[in-house]
């Protein structure tokens, strides 16, 4: 079972997310506002963070930035829900630290489908130090990133230390 923190504005939107949440099994932190958020973060650690853009007193930018200068929370991922469909506002939610855009309404099996690539099977055993394709993607095209840690679901297993690539513009 992971946790996952919704962020929305809406009573609406998290009604409906926490029902889709629930019945994947997921256990659920529910934010209305940035601040908020950013004490929950604290308090409860989430595995992933689902963030509307569009909100009163912090926009989900806003949010995403400061949730990425605090280091425990740096390596969560974020994935937007937002009603926004111009490429330029995606681009801005990927570059602000987001791993992934999904539109509104939210489906259920597009969320269930974004849960599984960001997270993995909730009873996967994780070593230390591995990643899932997000996360190395992530590294790759910021190699200024730390290595996120996965959480540790068994005693440590030897491995080789991860060698991090690196990528020279033509």
């Amino acid at each position: 079972m992971w946790k996952i923190l919704v962020v929305d504005d809406s009573r609406t939107s998290r009604a409906l997310l926490a029902r889709m949440i629930d019945k994947m099994g997921h256990e659920i932190l529910m934010a209305t506002c940035g601040t908020e958020a950013l004490d929950l973060c604290e308090r409860h650690h989430p595995d992933l963070m689902l963030l509307d853009v569009v909100m009163p007193d912090m926009d989900g930018w806003e949010l995403a930035c400061r949730l990425r200068q605090r280091d425990r929370l740096r390596m969560v991922p974020i994935v937007y829900q937002s009603s926004v469909e111009e490429p330029e506002e995606i681009a801005r939610c990927l570059a602000s630290g987001a791993v992934s855009v999904i539109p509104k309404p939210v489906r259920y099996n597009v969320l269930e489908h974004t849960f599984k690539q960001m997270l993995g099977s909730p009873d996967a055993i994780l070593a230390p130090g591995s990643l899932t394709r997000m996360a190395a993607a992530a590294m790759i095209l910021n190699p200024n990133r730390a290595a996120p840690q996965a959480p540790l679901r068994q005693a440590p297993l030897r491995q080789a230390p991860l060698q991090q690539a690196s990528f020279e513009p033509r």
